[in-house]
This record gives C-alpha cells, structure tokens and sequence, in this order.
C-alpha cells in the first residue's frame, strides 16, 4: 500500500474544497462574500471620512465655511460681515435750508449711491465731531454712508455729487476719501482671530473685556477698557467703523450685555470714543503741467490713510508716515518743512481713548501762494 505523501493530501483537500465552493463561499471576484465585504469597506471609508471632517471643524485652524461660523457662535465671537463706507459731506446754498437725512448722494468713481445720515441746516454748525482742538467747530458737514456694503462702496475724495435735487441745496462735496466699506471677513483672517480669541477670554480682565466688545456689534471697529475712574468696575470705549457714532442707547445695550457675559459681575460703562479733531496743512511744488486742484484730491488720499479714525486708539500721527505717504508722487513735491499736525511741526499724540479723525487739509502752491481748502473754507471755522 502506497501512503500519500503530505503533498499529495494538500493537493487533495484543497481540490475538495474548491470543488465544494459556492457562489456563497466563493471569495473571489462576483462571489456573495467579496461583495459583502466590499459593501462594508465602503461605508467604513465614508465613516472615516466623516470623521475627519467632523474633528476639523472643531478647531479654529481647520475649519471653514458654515463650520467656522458654528465654532465661532459657541465661543460667542462671529464672523466679522460687510460693512458699508462711509464719508463726511460738506454741502452748498443759502443758510438755513436743510438736506434732509436719507437725500442721495451718488459717487461719479464707483457710480453707487450714498444716503445723508441725518438732517442736516446749513449754517447751523452741525456739531458732527468732538475735538480735543477746542477751536474747531464744525459746520455744513454731515456724514453719509454707501447704501452698497463691501470693499465697492469705497470712494476717493471730490466724488460725490447731488442725485436728489433739495430746495436751496446748491450742491455738495466729499473732501476726503471714505472711511470703512470692508468685505466679508475671509476664513483665514477668522480663523486666526478664533485662535486669538480662545486664548485672550480670561474672565475680568481689561482684555477679556476688549475681546468681547469687540464682537458685540459688526459696526463696532476697536475697543478700549479700562479700570472705571468713578469707581469700581470697568470703563469701555467703543469705536465705530463709520463715522456715525453710537447712540446713548445703543452703548447701554452694549454695557448690558457686556454685564452677563462675565462671571464676575463688574460694573460695566459704555461709553462712546472721542475723535480728535486733526488739521493738516503743508505747501508743496507743483510739477510742470501739474494742478492744484489735481494735486489736492491726490494728497487728501494719501494724508486720510495715515490720519483716520480706524488707526486706533490713543495713535500718535507721526510726521514721517505722512512724508511716507505723499512721497513720491509725479505731480508734486511736499516741502516737509512745512507740514504741520494741528498747526505744530510735530508728531500729534491722540488721547487713550481717542481716535484721530481729518477734520481740516490745507495745501499752498509753493510758488504761486494760491490755497485748495474745501475744508477750512467750508468745513471748519477757527
């Protein structure tokens, strides 16, 4: 008798086997099994991939879109949305007559429109701004804000004209460019202020105090607190983004909230932030074929994004940003040595809890001595 060897039994029991597979029990391509567990490594994969979007979006630094938004509602800090420009108007005629709020205004650069925010009596020396200058005062000036949000409704300056015809309005203008007009705040600037945010929310500090006003209100643009100089609690200043400021209303909704958002139930004062009146004037030498007029519009550009109200709170206006930011230019020569920051030649220093805000330009033609100044003649009174 001839014993099978230990191949031969491999051989054999492995021809038994594949004889007695099924469809069942057959592992390969179109057997039951291999398509259950393709099925299952199907849905395996989708639970993973679900999982890992899932674990990004509760992280600031991965998460995007809706999920971002979502993170930054539980930690009670939103996304920043679009907010409108806004501008300071001086309008023309006979005293007396007023430019009601909501008269048209339309930009000849962009083509959109702006709305008056308040009524406005020419003649009446419209207390628009609060100035640390004491002898500046404000009149035929109001402010006015683009009816179209975003980054689009930003204007240059001498770009507004009348759309709505008013009755003994001759016409009006915007000596400097518009301030604000933002764009919906993007997921990488968000995501980075959500990371900022989670680390700053210590409960009853100044900081944690700042933190939370600033997100308040989408129109607030920075916020300054401070231990209350009338006793205990704690002093918030509120900076907007336009140049309408907040209601006495409006901040004591924000003290209110601001109240039970803490744990250590601080008094809480809102208060509304100064604006420092500022004046700039220099000379300068005009280039050949070169006009004043021309050179005027160009400066009150460059001078608005050094001095304005959204550098923040207690900014010093150095007198090297702006030789910075007029230099150079083809059609003019600043004669530095003339530059002065409320009638000084020197740097300007705004208080704690003031922004600075462009409230009277003037620029002389070196050679000729003639004068553009749409503000000092129409705009402020010394």
């Amino acid at each position: 008798m001839n014993l099978p060897t230990r191949q031969d039994l491999e051989a054999r029991l492995l021809q038994n086997v594949t004889a007695a597979q099924s469809k069942v029990t057959y592992f390969g391509e179109g057997g039951v099994v291999r398509s259950i567990i393709a099925a299952i490594a199907m849905v395996l994969m989708e639970l993973y991939y679900f999982l890992y979007v899932a674990v990004r979006a509760l992280f600031p630094s991965t998460a995007t879109g809706s999920d971002l938004d979502n993170l930054g509602a539980q930690l009670g800090v939103p996304r920043k949305p679009a907010t409108a420009a806004s501008v300071v108007v001086v309008f023309s005629g006979s005293n007396g007559n007023t430019a009601p709020q909501g008269t048209r205004l339309q930009s000849t650069a962009t083509g959109l429109t702006y709305t008056v925010d308040s009524d406005l009596m020419l003649g009446a020396l419209n207390p628009t701004f609060n100035g640390q200058s004491k002898s500046v005062y404000i009149g035929n000036a109001v402010t006015a804000t683009c009816t179209t949000v975003g980054s689009v409704g930003r204007t240059p300056a001498n770009s507004l004209v009348m759309l709505d015809s008013v009755s003994g309005i001759a016409g009006v203008v915007n000596p400097l460019p518009s301030v604000g007009g933002d764009d919906l705040e993007s997921d990488g600037n968000y995501s980075a202020r959500l990371e900022d945010a989670v680390g700053q929310l210590a409960q009853g500090t100044e900081q944690f105090f700042e933190v939370a006003a600033a997100n308040l209100d989408s129109r607030i643009a920075a916020t300054k607190a401070q231990k209350s100089l009338q006793g205990s609690g704690v002093d918030i200043f509120f900076l907007p983004k336009s140049l309408t400021p907040f209601t006495d209303a409006e901040l004591a909704g924000f003290a209110s909230q601001l109240y039970a958002l803490q744990r250590a139930y601080n008094p809480v004062n809102a208060k509304a932030a100064g604006q420092e009146a500022v004046s700039v004037s220099l000379a300068v030498t005009l280039a050949q074929g070169a006009t004043l007029a021309t050179a005027f519009t160009e400066i009150a550009d460059a001078v608005a994004s050094v001095v304005n109200p959204l550098v923040g709170f207690g900014a010093t206006i150095r007198l090297e940003d702006l030789v910075a930011a007029l230099q150079p230019q083809q059609d003019f020569t600043v004669l530095v040595q003339t530059l002065t920051l409320n009638g000084a030649n020197r740097d300007y220093q705004c208080a704690n809890t003031s922004a600075p805000t462009l409230t009277a330009l003037v620029v002389r033609d070196s050679v000729s001595g003639a004068i553009q100044s749409a503000l000092i003649s129409e705009l402020v009174v010394q």
